[in-house]
C-alpha cells in the first residue's frame, strides 16, 4: 500500500490568489512568556493553498463545508494525467472522452501546474478545464467531485457547484500516482457555515481496496 500526501504545506510568504481581499497566509510563532512554550499563529482565508471549495462557494444558499459527509470525502477517484497541457492550455470534453473512468467517481486532473507553485504565474496562466468539460464530467459521468493541480475558472466552479458537487483546488504530487483509479482522503477544516476550507488530502493506491 503507498499512501500519496496531495497536499502544499502552509507557510508564510505561500502563493495565494490575487484579489483585494486575498492576503498570504501568515504563520508566525510567539513564546508564551509563563511557561516558555512556542504558540503558533496562522492567519489566512478558507479558499488558501490546497483547499476544498462547497457548493456555498457559489451561492449563500447552498451547502456549506461542515454538510459535506464522510462518505463524499473518502471516495474513489480517477487521475487523468494532461500533463502535456501548460500555459492557457485548454482542456476540452474531447480531452476527456479519451479516457475511462467509473461513473460515480470522483475526477482528478494532473497537468503539472503544480510544479509552478512558487514561480509567480502559477495563478496567472494556469491551464484552463472548459465549461463544456465541466458539464460533461457532471451530467454525463456523474462524477462526486472534482480536483486538480490548478485553480479553477469561475465557469467551472459554476457548474461544478451549482449541480451540488465539491472542488479540490491546488493539489500536488499527483505524478506519484501510479494506479488510474485510487481511494481519496480529502479532510477540510470543519469550519462552520464556511463556503471553503484547508484541507489535507491523501490519496491511497491499495489494489485490495478498487471495487
Amino acid at each position: 500500500m503507498q499512501i500519496i500526501d496531495l497536499s502544499h504545506p502552509f507557510y508564510e510568504g505561500m502563493p495565494q490568489y490575487r484579489e483585494k481581499w486575498c492576503s498570504s497566509p501568515r504563520v508566525s510563532k510567539q513564546i508564551d512568556s509563563e511557561t516558555g512554550k512556542s504558540i503558533f499563529k496562522l492567519e489566512l482565508i478558507a479558499s488558501s493553498g490546497t483547499h476544498i471549495k462547497a457548493p456555498k462557494f457559489l451561492r449563500a444558499d447552498l451547502r456549506s463545508i461542515e454538510h459535506l459527509s464522510m462518505k463524499e470525502l473518502f471516495h474513489y477517484a480517477t487521475v487523468i494525467h494532461l500533463s502535456e497541457k501548460r500555459e492557457k492550455g485548454l482542456i476540452t470534453f474531447e480531452d476527456l472522452q479519451a479516457f475511462y473512468f467509473k461513473p460515480g467517481d470522483g475526477v482528478v486532473i494532473h497537468t503539472g501546474w503544480s510544479t509552478f507553485w512558487e514561480s509567480g504565474q502559477y495563478y496567472i496562466d494556469f491551464p484552463l478545464i472548459t465549461s463544456d468539460a465541466a458539464e460533461y464530467l457532471v451530467l454525463e459521468k456523474n462524477i462526486s467531485f472534482l480536483g486538480a493541480d490548478t485553480p479553477f475558472s469561475n465557469e467551472v466552479q459554476q457548474v461544478i457547484l451549482e449541480n451540488d458537487r465539491f472542488l479540490i483546488e491546488n493539489l500536488t504530487n499527483l505524478d506519484r500516482i501510479n494506479l488510474n483509479r485510487f481511494f481519496m482522503i480529502a479532510l477540510p477544516l470543519n469550519i462552520y457555515s464556511s463556503d471553503a476550507a484547508p484541507a489535507r488530502v491523501v490519496a491511497v493506491e491499495n489494489d485490495n481496496l478498487i471495487v
